[in-house]
């Protein structure tokens, strides 16, 4: 499974998405803690410059102790942060305490109308008002038992405070009962200078309570988590989709190239989709056909081979024979004979022609039908090229007494053609013609154009071709049952092999008075 490219894709997919998903999600981390950090800062110096301001008056010309503290507990209670003034030499000269002190800080509200000995810093016209913590060492504990006490109760988070509404009948039973928080501690710290930034008569400084970039970089984990494995999943099911996409043509290519190496030479490759796979399909497909024209080339060769050595064998063999026996009369009871010498070394000239004769164009035929002799096209004039083939035939036909009569279009007909082969073809026909035709005959050679079809035809008034003859006259070596002259069977052969090798067609048929008549449909 891990050679597959399926699984390779699919791994690769699940790689880069959770790398892209783990890059992004600490990227937002830490843009987010950044921002946080950046805003909390502000605020910390926004706040802590706010306190300066109102803590300059307290500590001109004198430090009014009380005022101050007072100052840093309410600073701390409304701006949830840990409150320290500092004299100019940075002592400590108030604290409003550790915001995440386990003993939580309230806002107390209590009407107070009798003359109680409470501290003037939580007495203000009849009113009991401040920041106090609820503990036994407070001045909380010194207020009357008898009356209650609303107690605005804060409870700290990363997100704001929680504020509760209570009523305290008992202060003491009370005390211990608020939440504390359980978020992390910010250890960042602004300072600002009260007064003149050159000679400032102290300092503010102020903590942040709670880690906010702490815990809002701890949230967003959550998050990124989820789509983490959702991205694990969606580019598993694109791995998978792309994997098969790409495969199943991979995959069809081998299983052809497997029918291929077994002997299956025509199976071809699936084209699926026209990309660069689909190309390689079409190039295999390219180079299976021209193998499969290759192997059938061989194997024409082969037989053509084959046909060859079997065809000569068995016309070779009654000439070889002749002159086998011509030699051993000659040296035998022949050999004083002047006469008898002189007529078995003509006729074994004929022989030795007679063999020349059939080796030559037995191997062009061979090679004809097996297209091994490639054609050389060249343009040529219909007109032309009977004329310059039938001109050595006329003595010939004179000889014989025979009438040859040629018909020509007035128009002129160009072909295209391998001259060279094509005057053998047409040789061929016009030597039987005149071969088979009886003394006094007639021959007519005539060439038209119709329908874009061009005909060359040769007949003669000669015996004809007898019908069981007609559909085995063009075969090697075949001797139809009207053959009355010396011929070893090829010419028609080699003319039917001419005219394939340039796609066109030989046709022979009697005519209704007498004679064949041959055509060369181009």
């Amino acid at each position: 499974m891990n050679h597959s490219i399926r699984w390779r894709l699919v791994i690769s997919f699940v790689c880069i998405a959770l790398l892209i998903v783990g890059l992004s999600g600490l990227l937002a981390i830490w843009g987010i803690g950044q921002y946080a950090l950046k805003q909390e800062e502000q605020y910390l110096k926004v706040n802590a410059q706010a306190i300066a301001t109102q803590a300059q008056s307290l500590m001109s010309p004198t430090i009014t102790l009380p005022q101050l503290t007072q100052l840093a507990q309410t600073a701390a209670f409304f701006g949830n942060a840990e409150v320290r003034i500092l004299d100019s030499k940075k002592k400590v000269v108030a604290d409003s305490g550790p915001t995440l002190h386990s003993d939580p800080v309230a806002w107390v509200v209590y009407q107070d109308d009798t003359k109680s000995s409470l501290p003037a810093e939580v007495k203000a016209n009849g009113w009991v008002i401040g920041v106090l913590p609820l503990s036994a060492n407070t001045p909380l504990q010194q207020l009357p038992k008898d009356k209650p006490i609303t107690v605005v109760r804060r409870f700290r988070n990363p997100w704001g405070s929680h504020f509760t509404f209570e009523t305290l009948d008992d202060q003491s039973e009370n005390s211990n009962n608020a939440v504390i928080s359980s978020s992390l501690r910010d250890n960042r710290i602004v300072t600002v200078p009260i007064g003149d930034s050159h000679a400032p008569l102290g300092f503010v400084e102020l903590t942040a309570g709670v880690d906010f970039v702490s815990e809002a970089q701890r949230a967003i984990w959550q998050p990124f988590l989820f789509a983490g494995i959702a991205a694990i999943l969606l580019s598993g099911i694109a791995g998978l989709f792309m994997g098969n996409r790409l495969s199943t043509p991979v995959t069809q290519l081998m299983d052809t190239t497997r029918k291929m190496s077994a002997g299956d030479l025509s199976v071809r490759a699936h084209i699926y989709n026209q990309d660069e796979i689909g190309e390689l399909a079409n190039q295999f497909n390219d180079m299976a056909k021209q193998l499969e024209t290759t192997v059938k080339k061989l194997q024409n060769e082969r037989d053509t081979l084959h046909r060859f050595i079997t065809d000569a064998s068995h016309e070779l063999r009654t000439p070889i024979t002749a002159l086998r026996n011509f030699i051993e009369l000659l040296q035998g009871a022949a050999a004083n004979d002047p006469q008898a010498t002189t007529e078995f070394l003509a006729e074994s000239k004929v022989q030795v022609d007679r063999l020349a004769w059939i080796t030559q164009n037995l191997l062009v035929s061979s090679r004809l039908e097996a297209g091994f002799i490639p054609m050389d096209m060249t343009p040529d004039s219909v007109q032309d090229l009977i004329e310059r083939t039938i001109a050595p035939f006329k003595l010939q036909a004179e000889e014989k007494g025979l009438m040859l009569t040629i018909k020509m279009p007035q128009e002129y007909i160009e072909i295209l053609c391998d001259q060279r082969y094509i005057e053998t073809a047409l040789s061929n026909l016009f030597d039987n013609a005149v071969k088979y035709t009886p003394r006094d005959g007639h021959i007519v050679v005539s060439a038209e154009e119709a329908h874009g079809i061009v005909r060359i035809s040769v007949e003669d008034d000669g015996p004809g071709i007898h019908a069981n003859d007609l559909p085995h006259i063009f075969q090697r070596f075949y001797r139809g049952r009207n053959n009355s002259a010396r011929g070893d069977g090829l010419g028609l052969s080699i003319v039917q092999s001419i005219a394939q090798a340039h796609g066109w067609r030989i046709k022979a048929e009697n005519n209704p008075h007498g004679g064949a008549k041959f055509t060369l449909e181009i």
